[in-house]
């Protein structure tokens, strides 16, 4: 398979914040680069044909996040959207240095990286009672509830701040018989998550249709296809994909970035049933004041928050 590369130039404080960023949209293999001479070594390992004539454009000695990409239309699509996203940024976090935020696309014939990634993705507790169990991986003597998962390109292993803390606060939440709705669900993880500890049914939705493929197959993995239904699409424009949510939800999750969760907000309330839960996350915790701010406007009573690397997550009531 053919994979697209994008390469973005940024700082060492800003590995973490352009991570996020692509996560939002469905990237997850993604590597940092500390060095020029890294940055090469990954790039001469997988190019057929770059976007640049000149080494030099990468810059010596800086930081980069470089992901990757199967080489689908959806993709390419979906890279021009992690342009604007990171187009976006300084003005998101304009405190902080995030570097030049330069970005260059390339196609590459990478048959290993598909699968190399998957050495460094093991088996995690989470929490009191899960276990995050990689595909590929024997599961171990335990009494924690598994979820199998192979994300491919979706976001979500179990590993990121954001997807833990929203783990531990649906094990901390989660009723048996609830009704879940996971907006933005990248490979499914917290929806089949809250399946396995109690809930009855989960409704997963991600803008990107990589990820509700992924999100798809991981239930087949753990045999909840049947009580996790998947849709596609972009909740912010399409009134008809909205509707057919089909609320109200006991339990309404969104691992997302700040952006996106403002101007969700109101429709996740409408969401909620009298004194369901809210649990989101994504947020950079400069943002923390003025996401909690906006998420008691649209009709959230704030119950705790949580960080973690610079990141915060919060557990709300509707």
């Amino acid at each position: 398979m053919k994979w697209l590369t994008l390469t973005i130039d940024t700082s060492d404080m800003g590995l973490e914040i352009v991570s996020a960023a692509l996560d939002a949209l469905g990237i997850s293999a993604v590597e940092h680069v500390e060095s020029h001479q890294q940055a090469m070594d990954f790039l001469n390992r997988s190019a057929l044909y770059w976007d640049f004539a000149d080494e030099s454009l990468i810059g010596a000695d800086v930081p980069k996040v470089i992901a990757y990409l199967p080489d689908l239309p959806e993709s390419r699509e979906t890279i021009e959207r992690a342009k604007a996203a990171i187009e976006n940024l300084p003005a998101l976090v304009p405190d902080l240095a995030l570097g030049t935020l330069a970005m260059r696309t390339s196609l590459g014939d990478d048959v290993d990286w598909e699968n190399n990634w998957k050495r460094y993705y093991k088996p995690l507790e989470i929490g009191q009672k899960l276990l995050i169990l990689p595909d590929w991986e024997e599961a171990p003597p335990s009494a924690r509830a598994v979820v199998r998962l192979d994300p491919g390109v979706a976001f979500g292993t179990g590993g990121h701040h954001t997807t833990r803390m929203c783990l531990e606060l649906i094990e901390q939440v989660i009723r048996p018989g609830d009704r879940v709705l996971d907006l933005g669900c990248g490979s499914g993880i917290l929806g089949l998550a809250a399946l396995r500890l109690g809930a009855e049914s989960a409704t997963a939705v991600d803008i990107d249709p990589l990820a509700a493929k992924a999100a798809e197959e991981n239930a087949g993995r753990n045999g909840l296809a049947d009580r996790l239904r998947v849709l596609s699409g972009n909740l912010l424009e399409d009134e008809a994909l909205r509707v057919g949510l089909s609320g109200p939800y006991d339990l309404v999750l969104a691992n997302i970035v700040a952006e996106v969760i403002l101007r969700m907000a109101p429709f996740a309330r409408a969401c909620c049933k009298s004194g369901a839960h809210f649990i989101t996350s994504g947020i950079i915790g400069e943002r923390r004041a003025e996401l909690l701010a906006a998420l008691e406007k649209a009709g959230f009573s704030v119950l705790e928050t949580r960080e973690s690397g610079d990141w915060v997550a919060a557990l709300l009531r509707a």
